[in-house]
């Protein structure tokens, strides 16, 4: 989906929100957050860190244990949990400084390269929007749902169709506190789906 430097930078744009505190003790860690997205089930569906080697190299067990963490942004503290296990794939060189590299975290469901996820009939994805948009790459999210469900579709339907999961609570915004274009979390089953576009078919709205 991303081919180059210029593309990455339309979609992640890493800046300094707070530091990375105990979630118990709100002492801060040593790590600094430079982007943050977390889901409503309260899981990061990808994060931007920064600190020293030897600070870091203690904070990437925890990513792996699936710990809870805590980032002091402004007045605010956001608690959320990581994933663990091999849930996430890790990019070291996201945005070199001074104190080290900033690695990014983001969970393979947000990978338009990963198999969908499934949960029974019920498929599960991240999608992604560039800086500042307000709709995710379309033709990337429709080829997500072709995955799902091999439906012929018109890409004119694609801005209805988006606009049809979200009114419909197939698709819900991921709280996204800054680093990166908006996120939204998908999670819908073949038949619901297939419904869905059907049914919008027959009534005359798809044409």
């Amino acid at each position: 989906m991303i081919s180059s430097q210029n593309e990455i930078a339309d979609f992640i744009q890493p800046r300094l929100l707070g530091p990375l505190v105990d979630p118990e003790s709100y002492f801060e860690r040593g790590i600094a957050c430079y982007g943050l997205a977390v889901d409503a089930a309260g899981i990061m569906v990808a994060g931007i860190f920064g600190g020293r080697q030897v600070v870091m190299d203690r904070f990437y067990p925890e990513v792996d244990l699936g710990l809870p963490a805590c980032v002091e942004i402004a007045d605010e503290r956001v608690e959320f949990r990581l994933a663990g296990g091999d849930a996430y794939k890790q990019y070291s060189d996201t945005c070199p400084d001074h104190t080290g590299t900033f690695p990014l975290f983001i969970l393979k469901e947000a990978l338009a390269d990963r198999p969908l996820a499934r949960l029974g009939e019920q498929a599960h994805f991240y999608t992604l929007g560039r800086i500042h948009d307000s709709q995710p790459c379309l033709e990337v999210w429709a080829t997500r749902m072709q995955d799902l469900n091999a439906l012929p579709l018109d890409p004119d339907w694609y801005p209805q169709l988006w606009e049809l999961l979200l009114t419909e609570g197939w698709a819900t915004s991921v709280s996204v506190y800054g680093g990166f274009g908006p996120i939204w979390d998908v999670f819908i089953g073949r038949q619901d789906w297939q419904n869905l576009v059907l049914q919008r078919i027959k009534i005359g709205e798809l044409v």
